[in-house]
């Protein structure tokens, strides 16, 4: 049944768009927080250990 098939891929198609809509979303928030902790408090030792 071709039927099947198609419902089976609307359905992964819909949990893979989901999960990538979640990565993403985590993925803006530690880059956020990452921002604003770097711009708040820059750690000269670390700039130095840095080459």
């Amino acid at each position: 049944m071709p039927a099947i098939g198609v419902i089976i891929g609307l359905i992964a198609l819909v949990l893979a768009s989901r999960l990538a809509l979640v990565i993403g979303a985590i993925w803006f928030v530690i880059g956020i927080i990452v921002a604003l902790v770097q711009t708040r408090r820059p750690d000269p030792a670390s700039r130095s250990a840095t080459p």
